[in-house]
């Protein structure tokens, strides 16, 4: 009884009679790339309008004064988070300001090394850890994840580069004339 079943679908006939048109590959390349270039823009604008903000923030070299490192679950999972104390002068002012911070760049800070830290110029406690832009130039936020950004971009870039390259040429997609 088996194998008359099984040889009944042997011999079945497909249910779809119309031929089956596929995408090209260069199509799905195309909109890869086109969904790379959004996150890059996307990114890109943002670290952008980061920098422009702190463009009214003066910077000042601080010194690590104080490293805690912090254990913790988080979704059952042990995580660690390390903050950093960080002790700036200003030169026209006798005073010490302290600002904390947690990034993953200050994860591998030690005491005593030097941070670049923004401040507003008439009120020096609204400060921040802040590391350069390698790309723009400028001082942002610490931690704030840009390049994860790029990388993440160009990943998704060379994956539909892939696909354009495997796409086949029009001389293959021809059939064989006889």
């Amino acid at each position: 009884m088996a194998n008359k079943i099984d040889r009944e679908k042997n011999n079945e006939i497909s249910p779809v009679t119309e031929e089956v048109e596929y995408i090209d590959n260069r199509i799905i390349g195309i909109v890869i790339l086109v969904i790379a270039a959004l996150i890059l823009g996307i990114s890109l604008f943002f670290r952008i309008m980061d920098v422009k903000k702190t463009a009214g923030f003066e910077q000042v070299e601080g010194e690590v004064v104080y490293i805690q490192k912090t254990r913790y679950y988080y979704q059952r999972k042990l995580r660690y988070k390390t903050t950093v104390s960080v002790q700036y002068y200003l030169e026209d002012t006798d005073m010490t300001y302290l600002v904390d911070g947690s990034s993953l760049l200050l994860d591998f800070a030690k005491k005593g090394d030097s941070v670049i830290v923004c401040y507003e110029k008439y009120d020096p406690f609204n400060s921040y850890i802040a590391e350069k832009d390698w790309l723009t130039g400028g001082y942002y936020h610490a931690g704030k994840g840009y390049n994860g950004a790029l990388v993440v971009a160009a990943l998704i870039g060379l994956l539909g580069l892939a696909f354009i390259k495997d796409a086949p040429t029009p001389e293959q997609d021809m059939p064989d004339s006889q």
